[in-house]
């Protein structure tokens, strides 16, 4: 047998030098090929990949590791600056016994490589698939394989479609999701002359050392916290490596807590009085996404069918301000006290980055020396005339630049009079805030035209960019529905669009103009139709929108219960458009249980079966042989 392997070996080696072995390995994903990995997934609006792939990266994971992850695998690290993710179990200890907790921090510098951020998304945007299941990624009825195998799908075509910028890294035909598991690795072990040890880096990727080391060698905090700041990308010698997370000034207050039951809605409401509260995991996730709302609006304002749309805090500007102006902090707290993970040379670099700065300033100093001598001497002699009643040239240009300025302030003042008298308009002004350029504008009926098909110039209140955000699930949906929707145009300005139950198919171009019809009203007409959700009251609270929510619910699940059979965190993940579809007269004789046909209501025109009796009658038309 050993004569044998080593004729195999040999022709192996001899075949492989000829080209003529397909090769499985896969090649190490290093750090620049996987920012812009999660820069490519995020401009094709993919947030699954995105997520997915900070977590694998932070993780040194394997792809079937993130597929099983659920809200008990995630908490508050020990020592408050961290979140520490832990698996059931892994390949090499498949009953978890052993399994070690590793501590991801986040990235205040870098948004589209911030974990805590991608992971705040996501969980907002599907927050209503988390009503009946803890698990991030897997829906019920399916294997635990089946979110890693859809990842490595999308993944590998994300690429295929960069391949000429991807292959300067490494071999198209060697990329594999695996390979970011190895290029976190090596990152960890290489990315900077002084790295952890390497018993935190094989403690974090699950890889054994050997018996004799295992036994020996144990897993410590210190290591695992340093290489979990590595992993955020931000290089050791920056003055963020050592930064807190973004965080609350005070965790319990009544705003904060508001933010987080908004922005993440069924994942509290379901999740907060189980086994398992998730609180403190989405107030930090929360925090993240305060920190970052400015390249998150960016977003937006790029793709106005951006995902982002769906989540609730940003489409309410004044708590997402206030959280931000008072309530959000990088600096030590109560509840997080100190940023661990950081090597002594950290803080020798800060201190002579210091000292640099104060030679700097020493240096300008003089030299600005001779100029501030020379004005000094100017101004006393100038103040020496002046008490003696003289006048130079000094004190007369002076004097003059005053009045000046006098007179400019008196035309400014009224200038900003009139604009706002002018403004006061009901038909010139839009609505907004006097003094701040920040806060949501309401458009006036007549802010914006568009052009339709055969080339007419209509008025509307909805921008000619605007787009419905890709992939709205129902409850994201109705909230937009009962509330509106925040839109930020090209130039930065933002706009409070009415609640879409008040738009009517002339404020909508054509494009968009038929799946608000045939998407959007279908289904939500149908919910205002449920009991106790009329009448609407014009102020809208989030009390309201919970409760004519879970009424409309209820009565989808008495006239459609055919659409119910489905697991709920499936049927929570539908689109508007499927919930339309669902509940067509056409689709519900199809596929509806006989107690849902009972509740149809009668046929229409428009849904009517046209009868026939095999004899297709036509009415000849006297003019068509007018001619002949």
């Amino acid at each position: 047998m050993d004569t044998f392997l080593r004729a195999y070996r040999k022709e192996f080696a001899e075949a492989k030098s000829n080209g003529k072995v397909d090769e499985k390995a896969s090649d190490p994903v290093n750090a620049s090929l996987f920012s812009l990995i999660c820069q490519w997934a995020l401009a094709e609006l993919n947030i699954f990949v995105w997520v997915f792939s900070l977590l694998m990266w932070h993780m040194m994971a394997r792809s079937i590791s993130i597929s099983s992850m659920a809200l008990h695998n995630i908490r508050r690290g020990t020592a408050g600056d961290s979140l520490a993710f832990k698996y059931d179990n892994s390949k090499t200890d498949q009953s978890g016994e052993f399994v070690q907790e590793k501590n991801c921090y986040a990235n205040p510098q870098t948004p589209y490589l911030c974990l805590y951020l991608a992971l705040g998304c996501y969980m907002s945007i599907n927050s209503e698939s988390f009503e009946s299941t803890e698990k991030l990624f897997v829906k019920s009825n399916t294997k635990n394989n089946t979110a890693a195998q859809n990842y490595c799908r999308q993944l590998s075509a994300l690429v295929s479609r960069h391949a000429d910028a991807a292959k300067k890294f490494l071999r198209i035909s060697r990329f594999h999701a695996h390979g970011i598991r190895k290029g976190s690795g090596t990152h960890a072990s290489s990315a900077t002359t002084l790295p952890p040890q390497f018993t935190s880096v094989a403690a974090r990727g699950e890889w054994s050392m050997g018996k004799i080391l295992d036994i020996y060698f144990q897993f410590a905090m210190g290591g695992d916290y340093y290489l979990g700041r590595l992993l955020t990308l931000i290089a050791p010698e920056d003055e963020l490596f050592d930064s807190l997370p973004p965080h609350w000034v005070d965790e319990e207050h009544p705003t904060v807590r508001e933010g987080i039951e908004i922005t993440f809605g069924k994942v509290v409401s379901s999740h907060e009085n189980g086994e398992h509260n998730p609180i403190g995991v989405l107030s930090f996730l929360l925090a993240s996404m305060v920190h970052h709302s400015d390249w998150l609006l960016e977003q937006m304002a790029a793709r106005p069918d951006h995902p982002f749309s769906n989540i609730p805090i940003l489409n309410k500007p004044e708590l997402l301000k206030e959280l931000k102006d008072e309530h959000l902090t990088l600096k030590p707290t109560v509840a997080v006290k100190a940023a661990t993970g950081i090597p002594p040379f950290v803080a020798q670099n800060r201190l002579l980055r210091k000292v640099l700065d104060i030679c700097v300033l020493n240096h300008e100093a003089l030299g600005e020396f001779k100029s501030d001598l020379t004005e000094a001497v100017a101004e006393a002699v100038d103040a020496k005339v002046s008490a003696e009643g003289g006048v130079n040239n000094s004190i007369l240009l002076g004097q003059l630049s005053r009045l000046r300025d006098d007179i400019r302030e008196d035309l400014n003042n009224t200038r900003t009079a009139l604009a706002e008298q002018i403004g006061n308009s009901p038909a010139t002004a839009d609505v907004r805030p006097r003094g701040d350029n920040t806060a949501s504008r309401i458009p006036r009926p007549d802010q914006f035209e568009y052009t339709d098909n055969r080339g007419k110039v209509h008025k509307s209140c909805v921008p000619a960019s605007f787009a419905f955000p890709r992939g709205t699930t129902r409850w994201d949906g109705w909230r937009k529905w009962l509330e509106g929707q925040v839109y930020i145009n090209e130039s930065g300005t933002t706009w409070k669009l009415k609640p879409f139950r008040h738009l009517n198919g002339m404020d909508l171009k054509p494009q968009i103009r038929a799946a608000y019809h045939n998407e959007w009203q279908q289904i939500f007409k149908r919910m205002e139709d449920a009991p106790g959700v009329k009448p609407i009251p014009d102020s809208i609270t989030e009390e309201y929108i919970k409760e004519s929510y879970d009424c409309a619910t209820q009565f989808l699940k008495d006239n459609y219960s055919y659409i119910f059979t489905k697991p709920d965190d499936r049927v929570a993940s539908y689109a508007v458009g499927t919930w339309s579809k669902k509940i067509k007269y056409s689709e519900v004789l199809k596929h509806g249980t006989e107690e849902d046909k009972q509740k149809l209501p009668p046929p229409t025109a428009n849904n009517n079966k046209r009868k026939s009796d095999g004899k297709e009658r036509t009415t000849r038309n006297p003019r068509r042989f007018i001619n002949r």
